[in-house]
């Protein structure tokens, strides 16, 4: 089970920032790496870490960490 912070983790990982440098309310126009390429290497994670995979669709409505902890927390086998 990951916690919030393991998933900010995650998330600096594959956008290729220090962690530090995200809180939940970090968005995408907070972050340089936030794209199409960004997201694939994030949800890759997510599938192989927690067994989470995500629509397209939902991915277009993730706009900040906060969102994206939200959905591995409700969908993922993630501690809240």
């Amino acid at each position: 089970m990951a916690t919030e912070q393991e998933i900010i983790e995650v998330v600096a990982e594959a956008f290729s920032v220090d962690a530090s440098d995200l809180t939940p309310e970090s968005s995408r126009d907070d972050v340089e790496d936030w794209d199409s390429m960004g997201m694939l290497m994030l949800m890759a994670e997510f599938d192989e870490r927690y067994g989470l995979v995500v629509e397209e669709e939902t991915l277009a409505e993730l706009h900040t960490v906060a969102d994206i902890i939200k959905l591995v927390q409700t969908k993922g086998d993630v501690a809240a």
